[in-house]
């Protein structure tokens, strides 16, 4: 547990990471943040200048929580690659599919939103979430690697190349689903992914 300062500080970047995730950063003025939280105008400013500070600083703290969630030491656990995968794209699915069926809605993934809205309205936002998508890139580019390694996969393709296609894939689900409001977009996009890779 957090001073009090940091508690405060941690809800409003949850509150308009979560408001920034479900209507758009443009959409969500501060008024909408603080009443969400339930603080004042002022506690707002006293730990972020603008609404834009409170976004960008947003995207860490949503980074932060969807490493915690699909990078947990448990799944990275799993011996098989193809296994890990499947569990990956699980807990998205299982994420998505709980949203639909209490709200009737999905809000897609908070990365690519803010990407397709802001990645040439603000450069500072395009580069952090560019950052996360490398990263992303870079764990399914592992999960290749070790596939191949242990001949699993039987396609001969450029890991950075695979790792790339994947998180494509996966955005790709993202939008769709939200499109659509049908979570099984991403069961789809995992034949995908094992067609891709030659997984056996």
């Amino acid at each position: 547990m957090g001073t009090k300062g940091e508690e405060t500080k941690k809800c409003i970047l949850q509150t308009a990471a979560t408001l920034f995730w479900e209507h758009s950063y443009n959409l969500v003025k501060v008024d909408q943040i603080v009443k969400k939280a339930q603080i004042n105008k002022a506690s707002f400013y006293q730990y972020f200048k603008s609404k834009e500070q409170v976004a960008l600083d947003g995207i860490d703290f949503m980074e932060n929580m969807s490493k915690d969630f699909l990078m947990n030491p448990q799944l990275n656990s799993e011996p098989n690659p193809i296994l890990r995968l499947e569990a990956f794209i699980g807990l998205v699915y299982n994420v998505q599919k709980q949203m639909h069926e209490a709200e009737g809605k999905l809000y897609g993934c908070p990365f690519v939103n803010m990407s397709t809205e802001m990645s040439n309205e603000n450069e500072e936002m395009r580069e952090k979430i560019a950052k996360i998508f490398r990263n992303f890139e870079e764990y399914h580019q592992k999960i290749y690697e070790e596939a191949k390694e242990q001949g699993l996969v039987s396609s001969e393709l450029d890991p950075v190349l695979v790792g790339r296609q994947v998180v494509g894939i996966l955005n790709g689900a993202s939008v769709s689903s939200k499109l659509k409001k049908r979570p099984e977009e991403f069961l789809d996009a995992l034949i995908s992914i094992k067609v891709l890779m030659g997984a056996k």
